[in-house]
Parts: C-alpha cells; structure tokens; sequence
C-alpha cells in the first residue's frame, strides 16, 4: 500500500527496462500516487515495458493514480509497451487520476499511455490525453494508445490528444486502442476526441475479432 507518494525522475539507461518508477509482483494497492518524468533510454532492442508502472502477477487497484510524462526510448525493439503503465496477469482497477503526456520511441511502439495482458481491466473516470508514439524498422511501428489483452471495461473516462507517428511506409494499428486475444472490451460513457495517427489502418480500434462494444461514446 502507497499513499500520497511521489515516484520520480529514475533512470533506465541499460535494457531490458520494466518498471522504471515502479515494478511489482504481486498484490499493489496505490491511492493518490503519481508516478512521474521517469526514463528509460536505451541504445539496443531490449525489451521496454511499463516505464512509469509494470505490474507482474497478482492486482492492481489504484484511486487517483497520475501517471505522466514518463519517456521511454529504444532502437528497433518490438517489444516496446506501455509507456506509463503496462500489467501482465493481474487484475487492474483504475478510478479517478490521469495517464497523461508519457511516450515511446523506437521499434514497433505499443500503448504509450497503458498495455494489458491476461488477467482483467476496468478504467473508471480515468483521464488518458497527450500520450505519443513515434515507432520505426517494423512493418507495424505504432499501435493504439491503448492496449487491452484481457477483459476490459473503460467507463467515464477521457481520452484524448493521444497520438502516433511511424517510418515512411509502415502502417500503425488502432490509433486509439489495440485489442487481442479474443476478449470482451466494454467502452461505455467516454469520450474519445482529437486522437491522431497519420496512415493508421484503422482510426478508433484494431480489434482482432474481439468482442468490441461502444456504449454511450
């Protein structure tokens, strides 16, 4: 348990880097937390996941968590995620707070503002805006904001000004949000505004044949 925490200003500068601000394994309970200005800056195709949060394992909940301009740089790497938050197998509820102006350079660039796997989500009255991708070297340099393996809910929420950017030639993936692994993805009572990625393939979502429903948008 974290309350009223700053986490900031840490230093990756050799890969693999997850969890520049905070990695953890297990059960994490976060309320009025930011996580902020971390960087992970690496001149190799290491891996890069979760630069300000990565969670392994166990839950996340959080009440009012910021996370914010956290910066994550590679070369060439496909596996470059999650730029403020990325969870793999746990459970994640966010409400309130913000994921705002975190980033992702270099490689095939996924979710700069949160990534998901296995496990399950539910983002309540969470503002996610000025988040940004610049991907290069793959056929596919930049995918959504947003990134959901898992079954999701994203209620109340705001998203955007979020954008991407990729090499001359590649194609991004869901300028918005990127969904696999034949899951249900719920956004309900959200809006979705100014969001932009020159040569998306698709402009709102990628789904992958998930079972993908807008409600009240």
């Amino acid at each position: 348990l974290l309350v009223d925490v700053v986490v900031s200003d840490n230093l990756c500068d050799g890969g693999p880097c997850e969890g520049v601000g905070i990695r953890a394994t297990g059960d994490l309970n976060l309320q009025g937390v930011t996580i902020a200005g971390n960087v992970a800056d690496i001149a190799t195709s290491d891996n890069l996941l979760g630069v300000g949060l990565h969670v392994a394992a166990g839950s996340l909940t959080a009440t009012d968590l910021d996370v914010v301009d956290n910066e994550g740089t590679c070369v060439g790497s496909i596996w470059i995620e999650g730029g403020g938050i990325f969870t793999t197998g746990a459970d994640v509820s966010l409400v309130g707070g913000e994921i705002s102006g975190n980033s992702l350079t270099g490689g095939q660039t996924r979710a700069p503002a949160m990534g998901t796997y296995d496990g399950t989500t539910s983002l309540d009255g969470v503002i996610i805006e000025d988040n940004s991708a610049a991907g290069d070297t793959w056929p596919y340099p930049a995918k959504g904001a947003l990134q959901f393996g898992n079954d999701t809910t994203v209620s109340h929420c705001v998203i955007a000004g979020n954008t991407a950017s990729a090499h001359v030639g590649g194609t991004i993936l869901g300028t918005v949000m990127t969904t696999f692994g034949l899951r249900d993805i719920l956004v309900e009572f959200t809006t979705i505004v100014g969001n932009r990625a020159p040569g998306s393939y698709y402009a709102l979502v990628d789904s992958n044949n998930d079972n993908v429903t807008f409600s009240h948008v």
